[in-house]
């Protein structure tokens, strides 16, 4: 697997399938794809997720803080 924030053709073919798999027939797919996602992205920042599937942050500094302040826990590498 790639580092967080590395990026190549194999993990954006695997996004694709995530999006393709969706769908009550190809439910072991999208599970297995989302169960790979998480995996990916488990250690990264939220900046490099919205990065990797091109996220816009519409939250205000003033917001952002106080998530991080809530859930400092979650920021723990």
């Amino acid at each position: 697997m790639a580092a967080a924030g590395d990026s190549n053709d194999g993990d954006a073919g695997k996004m694709l399938l995530l999006i393709s798999s969706d769908g009550e027939h190809f439910q072991c797919l999208l599970d297995l794809a989302c169960d790979h996602a998480a995996e990916f992205i488990k250690d990264m920042m939220p900046e490099q997720v919205r990065e990797l599937f091109g996220i816009e942050n519409d939250l205000t500094p003033e917001e952002e803080a106080a998530i991080r302040s809530e859930n400092a826990w979650a920021y723990e590498i």
